[in-house]
């Protein structure tokens, strides 16, 4: 009886064959899957699926190796220091150095011409209306001479002076024991009359008794529309004033200023003359 199976050998053979075919059929389809060969031509399929609109594809590459990596440049920040400021050309440089020196910024304005220097004293009136004639009437009796009284009433009547308007008129009347004038009758207020005035009340000096009564029948013949009475007022009582209100016949404002004192509690008698002639009484401090 015969054996069915086949020769070892022709089994080998059929194993061997298989096996080449299987690989081939492996590469075929690995070269199908990578595109095929160059120069295949229409036997190799080139279309290829790209990536859904919605969906978001990154490219790597590698560096090409002969690049460098710069470091960034530095960024300057802004300048807060502000530009340097300039000086006019008709200002010069700091008077001294050091954190308090001086830097000029111009000329003072120059003071009116016809201004007096007077101290710093305040005025005894505003700016009197055109035509008016205003007459000083000033105490230069022994007892205006300590703590500089006189020099005080002077420097009152310097600044009342540069009140006026050369369209007004002035006299000053000074008197102690008796009384003398600055001029024959008043003055028109010019720059002129103002500088007469300003040097002979310099060379007043305070000596002798009080006659207010001399000094205010001086004052009545320059016919004032105004009459200011600068005194210490230490004597004046009523039997001058009595002897005053008498001297006064035309209408007149009278006022007064008292230096060296302080307004009494009660009414003095300079207060209740004045007060008939519609003034004041201003009183100077020490």
């Amino acid at each position: 009886m015969h054996s069915t199976r086949p020769p070892r050998r022709g089994r080998l053979s059929a194993a061997v064959a298989v096996s080449l075919s299987l690989h081939a059929l492996i590469g075929l389809a690995w070269l199908n899957a990578r595109g095929g060969p160059s120069g295949t031509g229409a036997d190799v399929n080139v279309d290829v699926d790209g990536p859904e609109d919605h969906v978001v594809a990154f490219v790597l590459r590698d560096r090409p190796a002969d690049a460098e990596l710069k470091p960034p440049a530095p960024v300057t920040p802004p300048s807060t220091t502000p530009p340097p400021k300039t000086l006019p050309n008709d200002l010069g440089p700091p008077v001294a150095a050091g954190p308090r020196a001086i830097v000029p910024i111009g000329a003072s304005p120059a003071p009116p011409p016809d201004l007096p220097n007077f101290g710093g004293a305040r005025s005894l009136h505003g700016r009197p209306k055109a035509g008016t004639t205003v007459v000083y009437v000033l105490d230069r009796s022994a007892s205006m001479g300590p703590d500089g009284l006189l020099i005080r009433a002077a420097n009152v009547v310097r600044a009342s002076l540069g009140e006026l308007l050369p369209d007004t008129r002035f006299q000053i009347v000074a008197y102690n024991a008796v009384a003398t004038s600055l001029a024959p009758r008043p003055l028109a207020a010019t720059a002129e009359a103002k500088d007469q005035a300003d040097r002979w009340l310099a060379s007043l000096t305070a000596e002798g008794g009080s006659n207010h009564k001399a000094g205010f029948r001086d004052a009545m013949t320059a016919r004032p529309d105004q009459l200011f009475l600068l005194t210490d007022a230490d004597d004046l009582d009523e039997s001058d004033v009595r002897a005053i209100a008498a001297l006064i016949r035309t209408p007149v404002r009278l006022s007064a200023a008292v230096f060296a004192g302080h307004r009494p509690a009660g009414v003095t008698p300079l207060e209740r003359l004045v007060g008939r002639f519609n003034g004041s009484v201003q009183y100077f401090g020490p």
